[in-house]
């Protein structure tokens, strides 16, 4: 039985990234190969594809033996597989190496405990899904000790599935054309949404829930791959009452990366992690603290007082807008009283080629006193 390494090698590092550990297991089983993984956030099955036959056999290898193992072996290589005592035997290239470590069945006991009846809730592309996912997966909590900030909320929303991330602090929220079942509301762990691309690519693949409530999952799958996937529990924030309101009271458009640029220049140079913007009638100024650093964009702008002073987190603003798609973000104030308002993001309105349907992020402001 042979395929090549490419084929092998992808297989390996999707079901890795698919459940979030560094071991996964080859299988041979009735005249296919398979790679498997399970952990705590799941199991994988990955069919690869083959030509031939050989007896059933199975072996487990670490990230770091695959590593050393394929280091520098082309893609089309072909490699063939044999049972040797409980483990298998790849050749490839000259090579031929022993794998000895057995397959626990972890995986198929996972899958094992799958219903028969099961709700699609949507289907998709995997990058398409991962672009939108951008957003939201940034805005999340990476290390919070309210888990169910730590991941992407999804929901059906008008019949179409809707994406927040939030970490209590910012909040990202994108209305996608991906039509979605009633049922399609839970919360995608971060591991979880950021393996979507390594797994999927440009394939498409369906969404199934299986069970309810906290014991709800879900399974992901191509003709080729199942992914059994482990949700947060929790219940989400009522993130619609965080919304920004419609009244802009200092709005400008600025340069995406001019932006980003511009808040690292001047956190780096105040050596503080906050800054200000502070939006006049000739532009808006990017400024530390304590007023020694500044830089401005001389911008038509749009004030109701003659000027607006936003406090903000360096680091956070500046994760925030990169996420925006386009070149040029539209960036205002949301409330006269600005402690008590947002700084609100959209994508440049005048890019429609690039501008996703309904995206909006926005975080608060910190508390810090800014000189003039």
């Amino acid at each position: 039985m042979k395929t090549t390494i490419g084929n092998l090698r992808a297989a390996m590092k999707q079901a890795m990234k698919a459940v979030n550990k560094g071991i996964c297991a080859i299988e041979i089983k009735h005249n296919s190969v398979y790679v498997k993984a399970s952990s705590m956030e799941g199991a994988v099955i990955i069919d690869v594809p083959t030509k031939g036959s050989v007896e059933n056999c199975s072996a487990s290898l670490s990230q770091k033996q695959i590593l050393a193992i394929f280091n520098g072996v082309s893609d089309s290589t072909d490699c063939t597989f044999k049972k040797v005592d409980s483990g298998i035997v790849i050749s490839f290239a000259g090579a031929r190496i022993r794998l000895l470590h057995p397959y626990d069945g972890e995986a198929d006991s996972l899958f094992g405990t799958v219903p028969l009846l099961k709700q699609k809730l949507f289907s998709t592309q995997g990058s398409k899904l991962s672009k939108l996912l951008d957003g939201p997966l940034n805005y999340a909590a990476k290390n919070d000790v309210r888990v169910f900030l730590m991941g992407v909320r999804f929901e059906s929303d008008e019949g179409v599935l809707r994406l927040v991330g939030t970490d209590g602090i910012r909040l990202c929220t994108v209305k996608t054309d991906i039509a979605a079942h009633p049922s399609a509301n839970f919360i995608l762990p971060i591991s979880t949404a950021e393996a979507i691309h390594t797994v999927f690519g440009e394939s498409e693949f369906s969404v199934e829930m299986i069970g309810q409530g906290d014991k709800m999952r879900l399974l992901f799958s191509t003709d080729r791959t199942k992914w059994l996937v482990t949700l947060i529990g929790g219940t989400y924030p009522t993130w619609r009452k965080a919304m920004p309101g419609k009244n802009r009271y200092a709005q400008a458009v600025l340069d995406r990366d001019e932006l980003v640029r511009a808040v690292n220049r001047v956190t780096a140079a105040s050596d503080s992690a906050y800054a200000a913007l502070v939006f006049s009638k000739d532009g808006v100024t990017v400024q530390s603290v304590d007023g020694e650093q500044r830089e401005k964009f001389s911008v038509e702008s749009t004030l109701v007082a003659s000027e607006v002073t936003f406090p903000f987190n360096g680091k956070m603003l500046i994760n925030a807008v990169s996420c925006v798609e386009t070149g040029k973000v539209d960036i205002y104030i949301d409330d006269a009283d600005v402690l008590k308002g947002k700084v609100v993001l959209h994508s440049d309105p005048l890019d429609t080629d690039k501008v996703m349907k309904d995206w909006i992020g926005f975080m608060m402001p910190v508390r810090v006193d800014v000189t003039k």
